[in-house]
């Protein structure tokens, strides 16, 4: 990974999760590139009854952008171990 890219990569997490409130990102509504991202296939089945409510799920995207963080963290460390020193 280079270091631009180690950086853009950091704002970007930091922007979305941990940032000041001015500058974070707010997400109550939690949709995504795939499905599976953002649990449709459990979602789908209530949105008759529940109709759009089912996609308001502000600590679901939390959940989804601490996981993105954990991983990239991990694969950072992972990488640095791996480097000549």
């Amino acid at each position: 990974m280079t270091p631009a890219i180690r950086g853009r990569r950091t704002l970007g997490l930091r922007r979305i999760s941990r940032a000041p409130p001015r500058f974070a990102l707010p997400c109550d509504i939690f949709l995504g590139a795939h499905g599976s991202y953002f649990g449709l296939k459990s979602k789908l089945p209530r949105l008759e009854k529940e109709g759009p409510q089912v996609f308001l799920d502000a600590a679901g995207y939390k959940g989804f952008v601490a996981k993105g963080q954990a991983a990239f963290e991990t694969a950072l460390k992972k990488e640095q171990e791996a480097a000549p020193p």
